[in-house]
Order: structure tokens, then sequence, then C-alpha cells
């Protein structure tokens, strides 16, 4: 009997060790190094739309943010790799609060009682909001964590990084600079 009750409490931790060997397989066919800042040709259409809850109940949808540049940065709080890049995320907002540029975290499939524990935990004052099912991480094509996407003033899909990176790197800053619309454009 002691077998069947073992089998069955490690019955979710297999289930689990699999989805991650699935993604870490996804990962390996990727043409990407991790943490690479991997540039997206300008497709004629904009990044799919979504409208998720923050923390606070307030609804954000991605065209609320026309005309700023966008981080979006897939995470799960159970990620050491997600933990791991925070910080540079939170610096890289900071290097660029007064320029057209905003971060929005997204939480995929945790309560929003685990994400706020975990907000509140790492001191983060980034907009963190709640994709409960996991479904907006999948139609952007998440296979990793953490994956994001860095879209353009127009709402277009310019880069995209999986894994880790090093966001606040001279690299990544000239890439959103070069993004940025012109204090002219974003004045009209």
């Amino acid at each position: 009997m002691s077998r069947e009750i073992l089998r069955a409490a490690m019955r979710p931790v297999l289930s689990c060790t699999g989805a991650l060997l699935l993604s870490f397989g996804a990962f390996l066919a990727q043409e990407t190094t991790a943490g690479e800042l991997t540039q997206i040709p300008p497709p004629d259409s904009p990044a799919p739309s979504f409208e998720l809850k923050a923390l606070d109940g307030k609804s954000h949808r991605l065209e609320d943010y026309r005309g700023k540049v966008v981080l979006l940065n897939f995470w799960a709080s159970w990620c050491p790799p997600c933990l791991a890049e925070l910080p540079g995320i939170q610096r890289l907002a900071d290097e660029l609060a007064n320029e057209s540029f905003q971060v929005l975290l997204i939480n995929v499939a945790e309560s929003p009682f685990r994400v706020a524990k975990f907000m509140k935990l790492v001191n983060s004052r980034l907009t963190s909001l709640l994709d409960p099912d996991g479904e907006t991480f999948r139609v952007w094509g998440g296979s990793i964590y953490p994956t994001s996407f860095i879209l353009d003033a127009e709402g277009r899909l310019r880069y995209r990084v999986l894994g880790p990176s090093e966001w606040h790197g001279d690299g990544v800053v000239a890439a959103v600079r070069g993004l940025l619309p012109s204090p002219q454009a974003a004045s009209e």
C-alpha cells in the first residue's frame, strides 16, 4: 500500500519534470543562445493582443502601451533564472524611467496571492500582470521561463530573449534606445 501512495505522490513531480524536460528540449531546438537578445524582423502586423489583470485588479491591454517601447517578461516565482534576472530588469526600468519605455512582468499560472507575496519579498516596483491559465504565454509562443519580448512603440515584436538575460547591459540599453520614438513623435 505504501508503494501506491508513493507513486500517487510522485505522479505530479514526474509530470512537472517531464514538462520541464520538454521545455528544455524546445529551448535547445531554438537557434538562439540563452539570454541572447535575438532581433526579429519587423512584421506587418502588431504583436498578439492581450488583456490581463494586475495584482491590484486593474486590467491592462497591450494596446494601452502604444507609443512606448515595451519589455514583456513571462516568468514564474518558482523559476530561479527568473528571480536572478529581476534586479537587472529593475535597473533597466530605472535607467529608462524618463523615456517612453514600460516593463510588464507577466506571471504565468500562479495565484494572485503567491505573486503578490513574491513581489513583496523581492521588493519589486515593476508592474506584474497575471496570466492565470498560461494562455497568453502559449499564444506568444512561450516554451521556457523566463521568455521575454521587446516591442517597438508601434506594438511590433522586435526582439526575443529565451532564458535569463543581463538586462542592464549596454547592448540591451542601446537596443531599447534605438526603438524609442523621437521626442517629436512621442509628443504628437
